[in-house]
């Protein structure tokens, strides 16, 4: 049976975080599950097996198709690549110990008839994409080119048999890793959990603009930035509303200040009339930067000051048009 290796495909936005190119279909559930411990190319690379189910589902080496979130593991080529899961088992071992994967979780494709490998490459990239920013809120601290998002889904006779789960991870493109991904609510303190949900908003927002810009689709970039400017009212109100510690309160202040400056700039971008403004408008307001203020705000709280895969401004490069003076 030949699996389809597949590397998420992705793009930077502000954060540098990852976001998937493809879209799955709507018809999947997606879940996080805890546990103890703590890729998208169609191409074939690999001839797996089908994995056959142990009597226990959760030992200390499972196979691949049990792996849950927060797992950190080490295991063969063929299944560290991602595809069709492989017969091997894998060995989970303490995150603080070196590892060559991590699970964040696992998704659960639509109950179908067998779709075939490409489509179920697709869909289980779309669907371990949603899961990334639940298991690691940090999206300063995302960094694919170090820890590309890969996935396991089930070959055809494991899918007829009922297995219709993807096993989403890391994996540590330098060959090992130490120390865990997962910084949510289990993981952060009050205050950090609080910092990166109000900032995670406006990263949300901006994560995914429309296509190429042009006259056909100005209002999709009109409500896109009109969204984006909505994203940090929200992340100001989630920011006011907290009891931040004495030594973060100036911080955020100042960083409450710099979103009240910026706000208005991406609203006034989405009410421009013609594609020429649109696009001067988005420009200004992405170089109207709040990394100064949001690394003040991270230092005071024990948080990543530094974005492992930043890129200049707030929202990556300005849209590209063919014609930038016609409305």
């Amino acid at each position: 049976m030949i699996g389809s290796a597949f590397v998420v495909r992705v793009r930077a936005g502000r954060r540098g975080a990852v976001f998937a190119t493809v879209a799955a279909v709507a018809a999947a559930a997606v879940s996080v599950a805890g546990c103890h411990g703590s890729g998208t190319s169609a191409a074939p690379t690999a001839t797996h097996s089908p994995v056959k189910v142990s009597a226990d589902p959760h030992t200390a080496d499972p196979d691949p198709r049990h792996l849950r979130a927060g797992d950190c593991f080490t295991a063969d080529a063929a299944t560290l690549a991602g595809g069709m899961e492989a017969a091997q088992t894998v060995r989970i071992v303490p995150c603080a110990q070196p590892h060559q994967g991590e699970a964040f979780g696992t998704a659960a494709l639509f109950n179908r008839p067998y779709p075939g490998a490409a489509q179920l490459a697709q869909d289980a990239a779309g669907y371990c994409h949603t899961l990334i920013a639940r298991y690691d809120m940090d999206a300063w601290t995302l960094d694919p080119a170090a820890r590309p998002t890969r996935a396991l889904y089930p070959g055809k006779s494991a899918w007829q048999a009922g297995d219709h789960n993807a096993v989403c991870f890391f994996a540590a493109r330098s060959g090992t890793a130490t120390g865990s991904m997962r910084r949510d609510r289990r993981t952060l303190t009050a205050d950090q959990y609080a910092y990166l949900d109000a900032e995670g908003r406006f990263d949300a927002a901006l994560a995914l603009p429309p296509d190429e810009l042009s006259s056909s689709n100005r209002s999709d970039w009109e409500q896109w930035t009109g969204s984006v400017a909505d994203s940090l009212g929200i992340e100001e109100q989630l920011l006011k509303a907290h009891n931040w510690p004495v030594r973060a309160q100036a911080p955020v202040n100042a960083l409450i200040q710099r979103i009240d400056t910026t706000t208005p700039l991406w609203r006034s971008a989405s009410q421009t009339t013609s594609v020429a403004d649109l696009i001067a408008g988005y420009t200004v307001a992405r170089e109207h930067t709040l990394t100064a203020q949001e690394s003040a705000v991270r230092a005071a709280l024990d948080l990543a000051t530094h974005d492992t895969a930043a890129k200049s401004g707030t929202g990556g490069t300005a849209p590209k048009s063919a014609a930038t003076t016609r409305s």
